[in-house]
């Protein structure tokens, strides 16, 4: 990469050869003026694709579960009786007065499936 000087009477120029224009010196440098710019310019698309990579799997775990995501009653082995003291009403995943997060459909406080997660 060559840069060539040129003097006159108001400001000095440097011809950056790469992009054969000439441009103003700054602070006395004759190599690497558009440098600052360019680093600049890399540093914000790194941030940018960086925040967007971060963010992807925030968006896929912040995802509401529709009614396709949710298993049937035959896949839970729903049953509308307990599971000894384990009920459905009992249950994290029970949305009152008579749905679950998810198994689809209509489901009693009484009942119990294999997805059952106990209050702490």
């Amino acid at each position: 990469m060559g840069l060539a000087f040129a003097r006159t009477t108001t400001k000095s120029l440097v011809y950056n050869v790469r992009h054969g224009v000439w441009v103003p010196a700054f602070a006395g440098t004759t190599r690497g003026v558009n440098i600052v710019a360019k680093q600049q310019a890399d540093r914000s698309r790194r941030c940018f694709i960086g925040a967007a990579i971060a963010g992807l799997p925030a968006t896929l775990l912040l995802r509401t579960a529709s009614a396709s995501d949710k298993m049937t009653k035959s896949q839970a082995e729903y049953q509308d009786t307990p599971n000894g003291i384990y009920s459905c009403g009992l249950c994290t995943l029970f949305v009152a007065p008579d749905g679950c997060k998810v198994v689809e459909g209509a489901i009693s406080k009484e009942g119990w499936c294999k997805a059952f997660a106990a209050v702490d």
